[in-house]
């Protein structure tokens, strides 16, 4: 599982490495390695996506083409879309290119539009 902002949704969760490692018998140093690298073992993705309150449906989302997809989806333009994110248009740019990461706050903001723009945006990897 590909999740690019693990430690973002952790910390919004209040959730520290340990936390979550005492959740599925696991060393924090094990976790630590999963957030570094934003893979998670799928054998570990129904309880991690659990855990941060995501659904396995949308667990890819944050990667960056999923981000642009999701854009295109909705018929966006980068710099409208940017607009209704509150962020420059080179902000976004970056996110989707990967060269940047999603802020903690941006996280949250870009996951609730998802939510709520996309009720029939199943996944973004179909």
């Amino acid at each position: 599982m590909y999740l690019e902002n693990f430690k973002s949704l952790r910390e919004v969760k209040g959730l520290s490495l340990q936390n979550i490692a005492d959740q599925l018998n696991l060393t924090k140093q094990c976790l630590h390695t999963w957030e570094k690298s934003r893979v998670i073992p799928n054998k570990y993705a129904p309880e991690i996506c659990s855990i941060l309150g995501i659904s396995l449906e949308d667990q890819e989302f944050y990667h960056p083409n999923c981000i642009v997809k999701f854009r295109k989806s909705l018929n966006m333009s980068r710099a409208a879309f940017a607009a209704l994110l509150e962020v420059s248009d080179s902000t976004l740019s970056r996110w989707e290119r990967g060269a940047m990461e999603l802020s903690q706050k941006n996280t949250i903001l870009l996951h609730e539009l998802y939510k709520k723009l996309s009720s029939d945006f199943k996944s973004p990897q179909e």
